[in-house]
């Protein structure tokens, strides 16, 4: 909704006839730049904490451990599910950028790149979510959201995002897809023939980066398994002990 208000907004207070500037579409710079600075890092905050939230309500951690469920697979199910919305979220960005474009340009262009820009975005959002699962647990949704935004807009203002150590910081990966586009992180249009909008080599950075981060995930979880059977180990060796006194 936010979206096609905006579509809107640009369609009546735009002086370019055919909706593009320099040949790309104004409304789309405008939507994945807003995406990727701004909206996706706070839709991230939002998901983990409504849902650690419910959580806290239905004693969640309380009926696994009664229950001597796996707390692995649930954190491990939580991760893929927050990874499944953000897809279908950003599915959506990509359709209604597609219909925006329709409404101002009166054509669709750039389809395979805008679905390829979308998977490069939602694939470098996983450790998005790690971090901020971990984050949340020590801040509030509020202050989360102002840190990453913070983090976001620091990673323009020092113009890291198109550094060789880029893949160092998450919050990079979203501001360098969308180069493909030609959208420059602060919103403003690259020249046709930039080499940012046409080098396809960081695209490994984000895969390398993200298996690292699924590595962590693992190495995380596996910690609080052993922390898990470490604890309910010493129950029973304390309950052991008082029924022998």
């Amino acid at each position: 909704m936010l979206f096609m208000i905006l579509t809107v907004m640009a369609i009546l207070s735009s002086k370019s006839k055919t909706g593009e500037i320099d040949g790309l579409s104004f409304i789309q710079t405008d939507i994945y730049n807003l995406w990727a600075t701004a909206l996706l890092p706070i839709m991230v905050v939002i998901l983990v904490s409504l849902d650690q939230f419910q959580g806290r309500q239905a004693h969640e951690l309380q009926r696994y451990y009664a229950n001597d469920w796996s707390i692995n697979k649930l954190y491990l199910a939580k991760l893929i599910k927050f990874w499944a919305l953000i897809l279908l979220a950003q599915l959506e960005v990509c359709l209604v950028t597609m219909l925006s474009n329709l409404l101002t340009t009166g054509n669709v262009t750039q389809i395979g790149t805008l679905l390829g820009v979308s998977m490069l975005i939602w694939l470098g959002a996983l450790p998005l979510i790690s971090v901020n699962t971990f984050l949340l647990h020590y801040a509030t949704p509020v202050i989360a959201s102002i840190l990453n935004v913070g983090l976001v807009i620091m990673s323009v203002l020092l113009q890291n995002v198109f550094s060789p150590f880029f893949a160092l910081n998450p919050w990079n990966y979203s501001l360098r897809a969308i180069a493909l586009l030609r959208i420059n992180p602060n919103n403003t249009i690259l020249a046709k023939n930039s080499w940012m909008a046409h080098d396809l080599s960081f695209i490994w950075y984000i895969i390398v980066a993200v298996l690292g981060w699924l590595l962590i995930d693992y190495l995380f979880i596996t910690l609080i398994g052993k922390q898990r059977w470490q604890k309910r180990w010493n129950c029973r060796y304390s309950s052991l002990n008082t029924n022998h006194y």
